[in-house]
């Protein structure tokens, strides 16, 4: 059984129009609460430990603002439903990707939710929001540039060498501290619902 097991659910806007429907249509189809609950539940039940949704990522601002408004509506909706029973099953509850670009009221409930949920370990649901491997990447090499120059500051206080900690090489396990995704083990199966074989970044 996989410990992780990441989801790319693609092919939304396809499946709709095959359908005569709009692409708001495959959205709810895929993003609903009961469709969710079902497939972390199942995975839960398997003995799946982590299981991880990309709901929106860095590349789908491209999209229409309607789109965009209704795909975060969704998850909006979805965050509440979940929400009593990640109290009740004991599960943690994580947003990996940017909040600040999201709009306010959802990034606060996801805020709200990982704080209540941070001493859950029952199961562990990851939502990928305005996440992109790239930027993940981007981002924690400016938090680490950011963190050395500081400690660069003190050390030069404390003492008069030119060697400080800015001038150290990284090491993997340094880098994994500035990362979303640093508590949370590697996917052992990625799924992307569309069949395409391709990680968008």
């Amino acid at each position: 059984v996989p410990k992780h097991i990441a989801v790319i659910p693609d092919g939304n806007r396809r499946w709709a129009k095959l359908r005569g429907q709009a692409a708001n249509f495959g959205h709810y189809q895929s993003a609903n609460y009961e469709n969710l609950k079902s497939l972390f539940n199942e995975a839960k039940n398997l003995g799946v430990k982590y299981f991880s949704i990309w709901g929106f990522s860095t590349e789908n601002w491209k999209r229409n603002n309607n789109e965009i408004k209704n795909i975060f509506d969704l998850v909006s909706d979805f965050v509440d439903k979940y929400k009593q029973d990640l109290h009740k099953d004991k599960i943690r509850f994580r947003h990996i990707g940017r909040k600040e670009r999201l709009p306010k009221e959802l990034s606060k409930k996801l805020i709200d939710l990982e704080k209540q949920t941070k001493d859950y370990n029952e199961f562990n649901v990851q939502l990928y929001l305005d996440y992109g491997g790239r930027d993940e990447l981007i981002r924690a090499i400016n938090k680490l540039l950011k963190s050395r120059v500081r400690s660069g500051s003190k050390d030069m206080l404390k003492s008069r060498t030119k060697r400080t900690e800015k001038n150290k090489e990284i090491t993997e396990e340094e880098f994994k501290k500035y990362l979303d995704t640093n508590s949370i083990p590697d996917p052992d199966l990625i799924i992307r619902t569309s069949g395409e074989y391709r990680l968008s970044g």
